[in-house]
């Protein structure tokens, strides 16, 4: 009866160290495996042979899951050593028993091997390659190498649930000042994909001058809470919430706030307080001190502005008449309401 004969380990028990793998190296990884071994009655007859395989990784490192080649069944069985954890590589040695499911006696049983497990993380595209290995363990029958490439899969099920969906969360941005809020502060996040990516983007609203727009990254979010950086400015969003700053002295900061909304009332008025802070005379006339805003489709709708100019006055108006006026250059400050412009401040 021809059967594969796949590297057979010297067995030694790898104990199981503790770790802690990064959510996106954790999940459940399906593909194809091949076999290079010869044929056991028939040397000349040559592999590959392809197999189906399917591990779970937990969060510890240890893995679940088989693979399939004809009536052999590997699996691992739990002895493993965590030996590197970075930012988008895992590595890892399992031990796998190696069960040749026998349909008589002249049939070996279970052995056991050790494998490379592989597991990397590019631009979003997590998968696991697997390998024999043959470097540290002495294997008795060096002719059976099995490897592949295990693709994550992904659904929504591991995904948590604030990311199952399309969302914006606004905000305030702040900077250390007497006054500190300085603008808006909105962040958008899609709908993640099923290898559990999302991207995310921003915009800043300053209270004066123009808004600045984060460009969208791509950011694994399988475990909840994410950090974005965006040119010095670092931002962690967990739920419906976020946070964050630029790290720096008088450096942005950003953070979620109940912001906008419809307004109740059919009126607005404007209140203006003066600090004596200015170093010269206020025209607290031009101020918008209760100037009253009408509501209108959502918005607040002012008065039209007025026109108010540093020019020479027209004929027949005096110098002396206008509210501030120099002698020298002829000119003054001249307000024209006319036309209902009565928004002095505008």
């Amino acid at each position: 009866m021809k059967r594969l004969l796949l590297i057979i380990g010297v067995i030694c028990a790898i104990g199981a160290n503790a770790a802690s793998l990064p959510s996106w190296a954790t999940g459940t990884f399906k593909g194809t495996v091949k076999n290079w071994c010869y044929v056991y009655d028939d040397p000349h007859d040559v592999g590959p042979w392809y197999g189906k395989a399917s591990f779970t990784v937990s969060a510890d490192g240890n893995m679940s899951g088989e693979i399939k080649l004809d009536d052999l069944h590997m699996y691992p069985t739990g002895n493993y050593t965590v030996e590197s954890v970075s930012d988008g590589e895992v590595r890892m040695v399992h031990e796998f028993a190696e069960d040749y499911r026998k349909t008589d006696e002249s049939e070996l049983g279970i052995q056991y091997g050790h494998a490379k497990i592989c597991i990397r993380n590019s631009a979003g595209k997590v998968s696991l390659e697997y390998s024999d290995d043959d470097e540290r363990y002495a294997d008795i029958l060096d002719k059976c190498p099995i490897d592949g490439v295990l693709e994550k899969t992904g659904s929504t099920a591991s995904i948590p649930a604030e990311w199952q969906k399309a969302r914006t969360l606004n905000g305030v941005a702040t900077r250390a000042l007497p006054n500190p809020y300085v603008g808006t502060f909105t962040v958008k996040c899609s709908k993640a994909k099923k290898d559990g990516t999302a991207r995310i983007s921003a915009v800043y609203t300053p209270f004066s001058g123009k808004k600045a727009t984060y460009r969208a990254q791509t950011v694994d979010v399988t475990g909840g809470a994410v950090i974005v950086s965006w040119d010095g400015l670092k931002v962690t969003i967990d739920g419906d919430g976020f946070s964050g700053d630029e790290g720096l002295p008088g450096g942005l900061g950003v953070s979620s706030a109940d912001i906008g909304g419809d307004w109740a009332k059919s009126a607005a008025t404007v209140s203006v307080v003066v600090d004596d802070v200015f170093g010269a005379e206020v025209l607290t006339d031009l101020l918008p001190n209760e100037e009253q805003a009408a509501v209108n489709g959502g918005k607040w709708a002012f008065a039209k502005a007025a026109s108010v100019k540093w020019a020479k006055p027209k004929k027949g108006v005096a110098l002396t008449d206008l509210p501030i006026y120099d002698e020298a250059s002829g000119k003054g400050l001249i307000i024209d309401t006319a036309k209902s412009k009565t928004n002095l401040s505008g």
